[in-house]
């Protein structure tokens, strides 16, 4: 051990400045705030009288903190961190907790206090190199500060403290600042700063030797697998990423780009008050993004701002339900560290490091997870770790339930998928780690020929990188297969398809079961696959996205008792993953990723509605007794008697004529609580739907199922127009889904914003919608496209059979690149001409008349002749305001 030194010495008396002489002005101006409770009344309970929420509080406060309010009525044994948060929450005279007044850098009471809170943290946790120069300029800023915050608390707006009692409070300080800066240590002092300097030797150790431990575990945790098991292949996230969409949605009402090296740049280090949030859809590549910030973390190099500031990243999936608490994860990320500390030190010097903890998969939430997440969001409070989440849409509602009361503000990000610039780039790279491996034809030119032709028709499929991993691999296996996949739906229909005849084909190969016949076989297989269907659904309902050793003996014995290999069987559709536990990280099964859990238990529903009996309804079966009754020619009132009776004995056990629920049944029967939980089946819901419109035998769908789907989905949170959009780009839209969608939903209502992402999810809508005669009542169309504009065609040619009005047409591509004669020249002639078009902004050719209700144009000329038509057209109009062109 290092011996100690003067500046030791230095840090030993300025640590005690801040826990001893900031703790009696901060008791002082807790007690001068609550003169009006009693002397020995519980805390708690004063603020219950005070009406401040308790509940909200505690939450703000870790359980030692807890027991010591409880314990000590009076606050004289709380320390600087406890009294602030209680000045903070209970002081009479003091601005609300979220006001600015808390700020530091002002001259109120509140500021002060924050700034005397903030001092003490930082001579505890930041690195201070100490000399006496540096000791002396502490010592005085910290007088200074405490001299001020009692200064501020005498005013009469505040405690209106006596001038002679102010004065004796501020000798007091400074004559305890004096003595602790100037009076000689004894052995006594010196031991006690040992026991003190020994955390912090502890917490170099831990910085030191954490750091290297864990970028040997988040090595392993970067190693990828595809979602097809039948390719044997593996590599790191880190060498197939590529940048992402990323928008700041903080502010709702603008939505702006974000950078990933830009992630953390609002967000300071030990703030106690701000989580980065990042949303996105399933498959969109929120688990990417996060092993690409361990990734950079480890490496030591990253172009993220202040990411290498963090001396620990700690890693948690919420999909594990072998982590419950802080320690158990500290313990399971550095396990051979951890034994080296006793009890609760190691967590404890873990959370006095600057922290950045990063959960990932918030929609995965099981009660253990549950549980570790609610610690983490008491311990940020208390010690100002910085942390990162990730979730899907649906389960945003549950953060902001969870955060709300401990006022911790969101840096709310939305995570979009691969920009459709780096698509072929994220191919390329995705081909090349798979060539490393020995997989895939050398030339993948068809294959970003394909994904050019469709790129604007399928924008928001190829936007998922985990669409494109699943098309990748699709294409290797069966360069065929790709043709005419619209949808997600049908691109998981086509994976499953070739995993199956891939199976097949090597259980014909092996030798225990080659002497089957096809058709045994596929009944072996088909058995196996209805039991991995019933344990992905089970899963889904019990949060479980690795399998529980129960559901993994079950895929065994099923193998077993079909006489086919449990390892080719198990290993073509679920993966073996690390997984952190108390102990250590162990090797567990999965699901290559949750989109395939869904699709797996979406497809167990789908079975069980094939093959249930039609559930008669309440009407129908008290006709057939009537009918039944009548045959006996009993008298009228009798018969209505008796009608009446079996109505209002069997109403509650049979539907009415309110359609049956097949699919709630179902999720209702696995439910592991009283009440089904819809959120967490929406992807689920979605892929179902899907699979109404592949089946060959998908007319035995009734509408009345198809309702039930679509209903279900709105409840799981699917209730805006953006969310409804994304639906139709993920299944088919046929009429009853297009009126569906267009009736209730009221996604033709008003101003209809139509852009590269959406144009094709309306053009299918307003297809169905145009064939099936459906009325739209009137509505404004804003078309903005800034590629090139495929799809607009068929867009304005429903729009002109549905005789619906365009009043804005912006076609980016034909601005910059004008040309004599468009594409879509007759088409945009087509809206000048019908529409009361008000702002256009694309190329103007000699045919083009612009319209007079005009407002806005912002116009490149194609050729010389157009200078006179747009002459001609300013020297009649009198409604045009703004006027841009481009020679």
């Amino acid at each position: 051990m290092a011996e100690y030194g003067p500046e030791d010495a230095y840090l030993f008396r300025l640590r005690k400045m801040t826990s001893y002489v900031s703790s009696k002005v901060l008791l002082r101006i807790f007690q001068e705030g609550t003169k009006s409770k009693k002397k020995h009344e519980p805390l708690f309970q004063y603020y219950s009288k005070k009406n401040i929420e308790v509940r909200k509080f505690k939450k703000c406060l870790d359980n030692t903190q807890i027991k010591k309010i409880e314990l000590d009525p009076t606050g004289r044994s709380f320390d600087v961190t406890l009294l602030f948060k209680c000045i903070k929450w209970g002081n009479d005279k003091l601005r609300d907790k979220n006001s600015d007044a808390w700020k530091e850098g002002n001259e109120s009471l509140e500021s002060h206090s924050t700034a005397i809170k903030n001092k003490r943290n930082a001579i505890f946790h930041d690195d201070i190199p100490l000399d006496k120069t540096t000791f002396l300029y502490k010592t005085e800023e910290l007088r200074k500060t405490l001299i001020a915050t009692l200064t501020v608390a005498s005013k009469e707006e505040y405690y209106g403290i006596s001038d002679e009692e102010s004065t004796k409070l501020i000798t007091e300080v400074n004559e305890d600042i004096n003595c602790l800066r100037d009076k000689p240590l004894i052995p006594m002092n010196f031991e006690d700063y040992k026991r003190q300097n020994y955390f912090i030797e502890q917490g170099d150790y831990v910085r030191n030797e954490g750091t290297i431990y864990l970028r040997a575990q988040y090595e392993k945790i970067d190693i990828v697998t595809p979602g097809v098991l039948l390719l044997k292949m593996s590599f790191k996230a880190k060498d197939i990423y590529v940048d992402m969409v990323l928008t700041d949605y903080t502010n709702l009402e603008k939505e702006e780009a974000m950078k990933f090296e830009d992630l953390l740049t609002d967000i300071t280090l030990n703030t106690h008050d701000q989580v980065l949030l990042i949303e996105g859809f399933a498959g969109v590549g929120k688990t990417t993004l996060t092993k690409k910030i361990l990734c950079d973390w480890a490496s030591g190099q990253s172009n993220m701002t202040n990411l290498m500031n963090y001396d620990l990243l700690l890693y948690a999936e919420c999909r594990n339900n072998s982590i419950r608490d802080f320690k158990a994860l500290v313990s399971s990320l550095m396990p051979n560290i951890a034994s080296s500390f006793k009890e609760d030190d190691f967590k404890y010097t873990v959370l006095d490091q600057k922290l950045i903890v990063v959960i990932d998969g918030l929609d995965e939430l099981n009660t253990a997870s549950a549980e570790l997440f609610n610690e983490v969001l008491k311990l940020k409070q208390t010690y100002g770790l910085t942390l990162i989440v990730t979730t899907r849409p649906e389960r945003v509602n549950t953060y902001y339930i969870k955060v709300s009361p401990l006022n911790i503000r969101t840096k709310h990000i939305r995570l979009k998928g691969i920009s459709k610039d780096k698509v072929h780039t994220f191919v390329i790279q995705y081909h090349k780690e798979m060539k490393k491996n020995g997989i895939g034809p050398s030339n993948i030119n068809s294959l970003l020929d394909y994904l050019t032709k469709t790129a604007q028709r399928l924008m928001d499929l190829w936007m998922l990188p985990f669409n494109l991993i699943l098309l990748i691999i699709l294409w290797t296996l069966d360069p065929r297969a790709i043709n005419n996949i619209n949808t997600a739906s049908e691109l998981f229909w086509k994976i499953q398809e070739l995993i199956l005849l891939k199976l097949k084909e090597r259980l014909q190969q092996n030798e225990n079961t080659r002497h089957m016949s096809e058709p045994l076989l596929e009944n072996k297989i088909q058995i196996f696959m209805n039991k991995l269907y019933s344990l992905a659904l089970r899963g889904l309902a019990n949060d479980e996205i690795n399998l529980s050793d129960r559901s993994y003996k079950e895929l065994e014995q099923i193998c077993i008792q079909e006489s086919i290999p449990s390892d080719d069987m198990i290993g073509a559709f679920l993966k073996k993953v690390l997984i952190g536990t108390p102990q250590g990280f162990e090797s567990q099964h999965s699901f290559p990723h949750k989109g395939f859990q869904e699709f797996f238990g979406a497809k167990k529903i789908f079975l069980d509605i094939l093959s249930m009996p039609e559930k008669p309804k309440l009407n129908d079966t008290l006709q057939d007794i009537d009918r039944a009754l009548m045959k006996h020619k009993l008298p009228s009132e009798v018969t209505q008697a008796l009608l009446a009776m079996i109505e209002r004995k069997v109403s509650k056990y049979a539907p009415t004529d309110i359609e049956p629920t097949y699919i709630r049944d179902i999720l209702d029967t696995i439910s592991s609580s009283q009440t089904t939980d819809i959120r967490k089946y929406q992807n689920l819901l979605i892929t179902l739907i899907g699979m109404f419109y592949l089946e060959k035998n998908t007319n035995d769908i009734a509408e009345f199922i198809k309702y039930e789907a679509l209903h279900l989905l709105e409840e799981s949170g699917i209730r805006d127009r953006e969310a409804w959009l994304r639906v139709l780009n993920t299944v088919k839209c046929d009429k009853f889904v297009a009126t569906y969608i267009s009736a209730k939903q009221k996604i033709l209502d008003g101003v209809i914003k139509v852009n590269d992402t959406n144009l094709f999810a309306y053009v299918s809508l307003l297809k169905v919608l145009t064939s099936s005669s459906y009325k739209v009542d009137e509505v404004k169309f804003e078309i903005q496209i800034r590629n090139e504009p495929v799809g607009v065609e068929d867009l304005i040619k429903q729009l002109h059979a549905m005789n619906l009005q365009v009043t804005k047409l912006e076609l980016w591509q034909d601005f910059y690149n004008p040309k004599p004669t468009v594409k879509l020249e007759a088409d945009i002639v087509s809206v000048q001409k019908r529409c009361q078009l008000e702002s256009y902004i694309g190329a103007l050719t000699p045919k083009m008349e612009l319209p007079m209700t005009i407002k806005s144009i912002l116009i490149s000329l194609s050729d010389a002749k157009c200078i006179a038509h747009l002459n001609s057209f300013l020297q009649s109009s009198n409604t045009l305001t703004e006027l841009g062109e481009y020679a």
